[in-house]
Parts: structure tokens; sequence; C-alpha cells
């Protein structure tokens, strides 16, 4: 048998990864009412599920609404996305203020965001450095160098409760409150954003009441930066994706390779911006979200065996993922206690002895 370390993709020549790239260069050009269509239609509809949220029906009719409008949010968020990418609405004096002041109303602020997502894009899948702007990765020996305090740190950054919860992990610390405790003056607008959240619940809680901000605007939030963040987990954690060393890393490597292709239907394909296109978003950031299915079946290299899906299976299966493991060319579970692993094997552990 083959061991997997010898299955490893070979690394993309450089020459190999301009052609592929330049495939997709044609649908880089955007389709600026369509743009404008997905903006307006976003706020729209987030608008009227915020007004049925706040209708006076039962629990679970208002849940339902702020489901939805956490979708619409999701939504909203790839178009701001691509926005700082510089994919759409470039130049565009309102979709600048439309789309910093919707950064900031998420926690997302426009700075901080920009800053730690280009980190991303410039350094994923690498096995160092490879942390800021995303989930940290570790090799198994990396782990198992760390003290227990650090490790126990590193379970609890990649810790399932810690992306259902990433409206308070991601966003509000991770991009509010701690860069601004860090730098006050270069991530003044990080300050602000809570300082405006925090304004916002109180006046829309003091005007129509606490549950209207609770289903309106804070339940929706939670709801679509949890939906948010494991999509945005099982873009680079997920069954086949490949770790590089910095010496043999290549940007188009870490995208066909390290970023996923996540199957969805049509109407969370839509919701999700097409966030599921991953590997050819990484590759071209430049492409409008609403052509990157266009450039996937243009492109043959494009085309992936390697996916996943939001079935329940295939959640479990990105969520095992922990450290890269070198050896077997993979990412794994954590290593078992050694207690435990003495006693699966019949041999006496401390407590025997």
């Amino acid at each position: 048998m083959v061991p997997p370390s010898a299955m490893c993709t070979p690394v993309m020549s450089r020459k190999e990864g301009r052609q592929i790239l330049r495939a997709t260069r044609p649908f880089t050009k955007e389709q600026r009412n369509l743009s404008w269509f997905h903006l307006w239609s976003g706020f729209g509809l987030m608008s009227l599920g915020m007004v049925a949220s706040a209708a006076p029906m039962p629990w679970w009719g208002r849940t339902l609404a702020s489901v939805f409008v956490g979708l619409c949010m999701l939504k909203l968020f790839i178009v701001y996305h691509d926005y700082m990418h510089g994919a759409l609405l470039r130049d565009s004096k309102v979709a600048k203020v439309v789309m910093h002041g919707f950064g900031m109303f998420i926690l997302a602020p426009p700075k901080v965001w920009k800053r730690s997502h280009d980190y991303h894009h410039a350094n994923t899948a690498k096995m160092v450095g490879s942390q800021i702007g995303s989930y940290p990765t570790m090799s198994t020996a990396m782990y198992d160098r760390l003290r227990p305090v650090r490790q126990l740190a590193y379970r609890v950054a990649r810790h399932p409760a810690t992306i259902a919860f990433g409206w308070l992990t991601v966003f509000l610390i991770g991009m509010c409150i701690k860069p601004f405790l860090t730098k006050p003056k270069e991530n003044a607008e990080a300050g602000l954003a809570v300082l405006g959240y925090l304004a916002l619940g109180v006046v829309v809680s003091a005007l129509f009441g606490f549950d209207v901000y609770f289903y309106a605007i804070l339940l929706s939030h939670i709801f679509a930066a949890a939906i948010g963040g494991y999509l945005f987990y099982a873009q680079h954690n997920f069954p086949g994706v490949e770790i590089r060393s910095r010496h043999d890393w290549t940007a188009v490597d870490a995208a066909l390779h390290a970023s996923s292709y996540m199957k969805m239907g049509r109407i969370m394909q839509w919701f999700s911006g097409n966030i599921g296109y991953h590997h050819i978003h990484h590759l071209n950031p430049a492409i409008p979200f609403y052509r990157l299915p266009e450039a996937m079946e243009a492109v043959p290299e494009l085309n992936k065996e390697a996916e996943t899906t939001l079935g329940v299976g295939d959640i479990v299966d990105c969520l095992k993922l922990k450290l890269w493991d070198k050896d077997e060319h993979q990412m794994v579970g954590y290593p078992e206690p050694v207690e435990a692993a003495a006693g699966a094997s019949g041999l006496p552990n401390a407590e025997h002895r």
C-alpha cells in the first residue's frame, strides 16, 4: 500500500499556476447592474425580515424571521467582502458609504477586516503564519511541543463552540475589542463599532422594546455569524486539504488544494454568495461572487475531486480535523491522552501500576 505521504499532490510549477490564473481573468469583469441588484435586494429583504421579526407574533415565528434576517446578513457580508477585495462597485462613493457602514454594523470594521483578510489570502495553508485572519493550524509535532496551557488555548480557538458563537469570539472580540485594545489609535474604528452597536441596542430597545432589538438585530446577527463562522472554517479545514511549508508554498497551490469546494443547493448558494466556490475565490479574488460558477465551468483545472457540503456528516467530518500530520499528509484529530491510549491497547497505565 502506498503511504499517504507518497500520494500528495505535487507542487504546481509557477508557470502552470500563471496559466490557470490567466484563464480566470475574463471573469473579473464586473456586471455593474448585477452588483447593485445584489446589494439593494439584500438590504431590501433584510429590512422586510426585520419588520417581520419585530411584529407581535409567537416567539417561534419571530425566531424564523430572525433566521431569515441572518441569511440576508450573510449575503450582504459577501457583497461587503467582494467590495473590500475590489471585485465590485469600485470607485462608487455611494457603495463606499453603504459598505463601510455595513462593516461597522456587523462588527467587521473595514480597516481591521481588510488588513486581516488580505493577510489570510497571502498566507493561507502555510504551516507557519496562517493563523492571522483564520482559525489557527498546527502540525502534530508543533502541538506536542506546546505547554498544556498553550494546547488548551489552541483547542479553544478551534472548538465548535468558538465557531458557533462567532458573533462574540470572531467579531466582537477578535475584530473589535482586541484590535482596539492592542492599538487604539490605529484601530479607532473598531472601538467606534462597539460603541455604535451598544448605542443601537439602547436606542432600539428604548423606542420599540428590547424584544425588537433581540429578534430583529441581535439574534439574527448571532445566527449569521454562526453559519458564516462555520463556512469560513470549512473553507480551509476539510478532508483532502493540503498544508505546505513556506519554501514550497504557492498561491495557486493554496487556492486549489487548501481551499474547499462546497456544494450547496440554489437557495443556500444565493444566500452564501457562492462562497462554496472558495478555491476559485482564493485563486482570483477579483472575480465577483456571481461569476464564480461561470469560471469553474469554463476552466477544467478548477473542477475539484475533494468537495464538502452542509450535510451533518460532512460538518462532523470537518470539525474532527484539528492538526496537520506531516507523515500521513492529512489533517487528523487530537492525539489520545496517554492513559486512554494505554487502556485501549491493554497496557497498564499509571492507575494500574
